[in-house]
């Protein structure tokens, strides 16, 4: 009787962990989507040239940008094709996560995204989350537990 028991719990646990996956696939794929496109218009790009002269920057005026050859994302980009730190941005005022790409012939792609962005996408998450959850507590609570031990009673 423990075995059947046993493998209803099984069952029931592998049964939950689908309906979980298949309901949280659903909910976010629309949910990612939507943020991505519109963090898309947050994400900050910058070009820049081997000695470090900003070329482009889709946030601020690349002429009144200090020279990035210094920069740790930069150098190490140079030096390993990638690179990646954050830190605190003067331009965005906001701290930033930034990663570097090196491309032919000694240039460098930027990206720069801020902490609060990548915060906001998390938490915009949960509300789905709990509610999915909420309905596997509730599916769980209606299954009749104790069903497969009556005949141990006998």
């Amino acid at each position: 009787m423990q075995k059947r028991i046993f493998c209803f719990m099984g069952f029931s646990a592998v049964f939950m962990l689908i309906f979980l996956a298949v309901s949280l696939g659903a909910v976010f794929s629309g949910q990612f989507e939507t943020q991505m496109k519109d963090s898309l218009k947050t994400i900050r790009f910058s070009f820049i040239d081997p000695t470090g002269k900003v070329i482009f920057d889709n946030f601020a005026d690349p002429g009144g940008l200090d020279n990035h050859k210094d920069r740790a994302e930069i150098l190490d980009a140079a030096q390993k094709g990638t690179g990646g730190v954050s830190r605190f941005s003067e331009t965005l005022g906001k701290v930033t996560h930034y990663y570097a790409v090196a491309l032919p012939g000694g240039n460098v792609l930027r990206l720069a995204i801020t902490a609060d962005l990548i915060n906001k996408m998390t938490w915009s998450f949960f509300p789905a989350l709990i509610g999915c959850l909420l309905l596997a507590v509730l599916f769980l609570s209606s299954c009749p537990a104790g069903s497969p031990t009556k005949s141990s009673a006998k």
